[in-house]
């Protein structure tokens, strides 16, 4: 099974989805980006009324599926 991340918690986004929220109200539009990878980060979802979760950039999964690869001895 997949894991899912929501990239919303993570120490590398550029923005949260709250944050960004805040901001588009005050007419400033930002992206999500992961400053790590310096990736744009998108939604699981492509549609207006979306969840607030950020997917992961390819990047980031594939450290990931390389840590979850790695033994302990």
């Amino acid at each position: 099974m997949d894991r899912v991340i929501d990239c919303n918690y993570c120490s590398y986004l550029s923005i949260s989805e709250t944050r960004q929220n805040a901001l588009k109200k005050q007419g400033e539009i930002r992206l999500h980006i992961c400053l790590k990878f310096n990736k744009r980060v998108f939604h699981y979802t492509n549609t207006k009324d979306h969840a607030p979760y950020l997917c992961p950039c390819a990047e980031c999964v594939a450290e990931m599926n390389k840590k979850d690869g790695e033994s302990d001895g």
